[in-house]
C-alpha cells in the first residue's frame, strides 16, 4: 500500500499543498529550515496521530492556523484507493481531534536524525521499539500488555498500602511476566537471525552485528524471587523484578561497548530494516520516511543503507539538501514552506 496523493494544511511552517506522490522513491530537497522534515512529519502524523519531534518543538499545528489536517489517498496492489484523514485539535496538542481507521498494510517507518538513540539511549526506547513491532505482528500482544500493566499496578498499590495479607497478585503477575518476556525474547532472536547477514556487507559493521538479550528477571525462579524480595519491594513501593527492566545490547565483534555516533546510527537503521523484514518477510510493504540520512555517515555507508531501504520499502520519502543522483520517482523542492514538484529531466 502506498500514498498516491497527499494533501495537508496548517502543518508547522508548510504552506497548504496537494501533491501526487511516486510509488517508489520521492526525494524532498531544500535548504535548512525550509520544511523538509515537516513534510515527513505530516505523513508520520497521518499514520500515528502524533509527531516524532520532542516537546521542545511544540505542537504540529501552525500557530494561528484555522485548520490543521493531513489527508491522503492510499492505493493497494489491486488498485483499490482508500481515503484517510487526520485532523489536529484546536490547541497546540499533537493529539488528533479526528482520525481514520488504518487499512491493513498501511505501515510507516521513520529514520530520523536522532535514530542513534535506539542504540545508545535509555533501555525504555529499546523496549518500546520491540513492543511497537510486536503490537503490529502479534494480534494478542496489545491485550497481554494491558493485562500486565493492570496487574503490576495492582500489585504495586498493594505494596504501597503495606502488603498486608496473602500475595494474591503474585501467581497472575508471574504468568504475565513470563508471557511478555517470551514474546520479546522471541522477537529479539528473530532480529538477531537477520541482523548479522544484513550488517556484514557494511564496512562500518565489519564482522556483522548481533544482539545480546538482557532479561529483567529469571523466568524459572521468578515466583520464589518475588517472595525473597518481598520486604525490599514493600519498602520501595513497587515490584523490582519485572519486564520493565529488560533490555538488549547491539554488539560488534571488533569493538567493545558503544561505537561512534555514525556506527550507532548505522546499527539503529539496520534494526529498523530487520524489524520490517521480520514483520513482512520478503514483501515490500512499508512506507519509509528517511530524514537526513547522510548526516554523520560516510557517503559509501549512506548509499549502501539507502539501497537496503529501497529494497525493503514499497515507498520511500527521502530528504536531502540537494537533488541526489539516485533513481527518483518524484522530485519535490521545499523553500520557505512552499512544496513544489520539480519535473525530472
Amino acid at each position: 500500500m502506498w500514498i498516491r496523493r497527499l494533501q495537508a494544511e496548517g502543518i508547522r511552517n508548510l504552506k497548504p499543498f496537494d501533491l501526487e506522490c511516486g510509488s517508489s522513491l520521492n526525494l524532498i530537497y531544500g535548504g535548512n529550515g525550509a520544511g523538509k522534515t515537516s513534510f515527513l512529519e505530516a505523513i508520520y502524523f497521518l499514520h500515528r496521530g502524533n509527531t516524532f519531534r520532542g516537546k521542545k518543538a511544540g505542537g504540529i499545528r501552525t500557530f494561528g492556523a484555522e485548520r490543521c489536517f493531513v489527508q491522503c489517498w492510499l492505493e493497494d496492489q489491486n488498485g483499490f484507493v482508500w481515503r484517510g484523514k487526520q485532523v489536529c485539535g484546536n490547541t497546540l496538542s499533537e493529539a488528533p481531534q479526528e482520525s481514520f481507521p488504518k487499512p491493513r498494510g498501511f505501515m510507516v517507518r521513520l529514520i530520523s536524525d536522532s535514530i542513534y538513540q535506539l542504540v545508545e539511549g535509555s533501555p525504555e526506547l529499546r523496549r518500546r521499539f520491540i513492543d511497537w513491532n510486536l503490537f503490529h505482528v502479534e494480534p494478542g500482544y496489545g491485550k497481554l500488555m494491558r493485562q500486565y500493566r493492570r496487574t503490576a499496578s495492582q500489585r504495586n498499590a498493594w505494596l504501597r498500602a503495606g502488603a498486608w495479607g496473602p500475595a494474591v497478585w503474585d501467581q497472575h503477575y508471574v504468568a504475565l511476566c513470563r508471557r511478555v518476556e517470551q514474546y520479546r525474547q522471541a522477537f529479539c532472536d528473530a532480529l538477531n537471525e537477520r541482523l548479522a547477514d544484513m550488517s556484514s556487507g557494511l564496512a562500518v559493521c565489519e564482522g556483522g552485528l548481533k544482539l545480546k538479550w538482557l532479561a529483567g528477571f529469571n523466568s524459572e525462579t521468578l515466583e520464589v524471587d518475588l517472595q525473597r524480595m518481598h520486604a525490599a519491594d514493600k519498602k520501595r513501593g513497587f515490584t523490582f523484578l519485572s519486564p520493565d527492566r529488560t533490555d538488549f545490547q547491539v554488539l560488534a565483534p571488533k569493538r567493545p561497548g558503544l561505537g561512534s555516533r555514525g556506527e550507532n546510527k548505522t546499527a539503529a537503521i539496520l534494526l529498523q530494516l530487520v524489524a520490517s523484514r521480520v514483520m513482512s518477510g520478503d514483501n515490500r510493504t512499508d512506507i519509509w520516511l528517511v530524514d537526513d540520512l547522510g548526516s554523520e555517515l560516510a557517503a559509501e555507508n549512506a548509499q549502501s543503507l539507502l539501497q537496503h531501504i529501497l529494497q525493503q520499502g514499497q515507498q520511500v520519502f527521502l530528504t536531502a539538501l540537494k537533488p541526489e543522483t539516485v533513481d527518483v520517482g518524484r522530485l519535490f523542492h521545499v523553500e520557505q514552506g512552499i512544496v513544489q514538484e520539480k519535473i525530472l529531466a
